[in-house]
């Protein structure tokens, strides 16, 4: 379906609980989780959700579009309202945008670039973007421009290409929760992602013209992670090395990140740390940093997406 026009309807944000539904042919969802939405939104082409609605937000009307968003993630995907029924119980209908929301799905708008729009958010209870343009303006950037922008930092890095611009991207972090995780985490610092356009030891790259970081995930059990993650430090240093080499800025640094599915052990995290490396790990929805991984982290946090090009 075409995308809503910015502007001709009104704008809410809803934050979906796990009781709304994403409707498919010969099926449907519930919403419990980021990946069950991801999962859902790039697999099936045509949509429809329904979701609970607080009675005090009846306002919501047919043709409104909707900001859909996971709690903890950020914005997920975009619908236009078909209708809203039933009282006290209310629901609100909508047909989910596959354009945007596909996009938005594997790479959303992170909670901390929603400015003052995301304070108080809460479940079935849509925020009204009505007087805050700017909210919206920067939603459709978001999902329209962003990954020009990517491509066009990533051009000064030799042999990286766009995860915009990566077939499938899409299943390839709904099949592995790590990595999505930690293209999360990157792109919450402001930086452009990417992958090595040819086999490399990296999996993720992120890159905002001052600080450049390759990041291996890590997969198996805890005694296979040991030895998967020494196997991995050697070469993705030396690959991280070769791409910060190919930037012609000497100013900018590096850092190569391992991502594991759980706390690693304390000696492991200690010593990667210790070689100048990075260590995270996935805690729910949430990456984990280590004690030296968090520093970096800290700086990442106060970085805007939209930095002068």
């Amino acid at each position: 379906m075409a995308s809503p026009e910015l502007g001709t309807k009104r704008h809410w944000l809803v934050v979906l609980p796990a009781s709304a539904r994403l409707t498919y042919r010969g099926g449907e969802r519930v919403t419990d989780s980021y990946e069950a939405c991801l999962d859902t939104i790039i697999r099936y082409q045509h949509l429809s959700g329904t979701t609970p609605l607080k009675a005090r937000f009846l306002s919501v009307q047919p043709g409104d579009t909707l900001w859909l968003a996971i709690r903890n993630v950020g914005v997920i995907g975009r619908g236009v309202v078909d209708a809203v029924h039933g009282r006290p119980e209310a629901e609100v209908l909508f047909t989910v945008d596959s354009d945007s929301s596909r996009i938005l799905a594997t790479d959303p708008l992170p909670t901390r670039h929603m400015g003052k729009v995301a304070v108080g958010l809460r479940e079935a209870a849509p925020t009204s973007l009505h007087d805050q343009p700017g909210a919206v303006e920067a939603f459709e950037w978001w999902w329209r421009e962003l990954g020009a922008y990517d491509a066009r930092r990533l051009k000064l890095v030799d042999e990286v290409t766009s995860t915009r611009d990566a077939k499938n991207w899409g299943r390839h972090i709904a099949d592995d929760p790590v990595l999505a995780a930690s293209s999360r985490t990157l792109r919450g610092g402001g930086l452009s992602l990417g992958l090595p356009a040819k086999t490399s030891p990296l999996d993720l790259v992120g890159f905002d013209k001052s600080r450049l970081i390759g990041i291996t995930t890590i997969s198996g059990t805890p005694k296979q992670s040991v030895e998967q993650a020494l196997a991995a430090l050697g070469p993705g240093m030396y690959r991280l090395r070769e791409l910060q080499q190919s930037i012609d800025d000497p100013a900018v640094g590096r850092s190569f990140w391992l991502a594991f599915p759980s706390m690693p052990d304390l000696d492991l995290l200690e010593f990667i740390e210790e070689t100048g490396s990075g260590v995270v790990w996935l805690d729910g929805r949430t990456m984990r940093p280590g004690p030296e991984t968090a520093t970096l982290l800290a700086e990442l946090s106060r970085s805007p997406v939209r930095s002068a090009e």
